[in-house]
């Protein structure tokens, strides 16, 4: 029972989700300024829409990095996982969240990052 394996899929499925999503809402916001039609109605200019595609690129991107590095045994990545998972489980990706606290709450994930609780 000692050399159970640790389910990093429960950590790593629901933020690379998450950052797929936040890539495709970037790539919305991009698009959005190219419709004549929503530029014409809005009051909004295109910065507004290309500042907030440039910040969901940069913040999926940045998931998808840290859910590459989420199995190194570090106490950092435990805490910033934790706070991920604070920030997903209030919000619409509750159904992302769910699977991460699981995660973060066993026992064997909980030794691995050296964390005692």
């Amino acid at each position: 029972m000692t050399n159970q394996k640790i389910p990093f899929a429960l950590m790593r499925i629901p933020l690379i989700l998450s950052g797929l999503i936040y890539l495709g809402l970037g790539a919305i916001f991009f698009a959005l300024p190219m419709v004549e039609v929503v530029l014409d109605e809005a009051e909004l200019p295109a910065f507004f829409f290309y500042s907030f595609g440039f910040l969901s690129v940069l913040l999926g991107s940045a998931t998808i990095f840290f859910a590459c590095i989420v199995h190194k045994p570090s106490k950092a990545i435990y805490i910033t996982a934790l706070v991920i998972t604070i920030l997903y489980v209030p919000s619409a990706y509750i159904l992302f969240g769910i699977p991460m606290l699981i995660f973060l709450l066993r026992k064997d994930v909980r030794e691995y990052y050296k964390i005692n609780i």
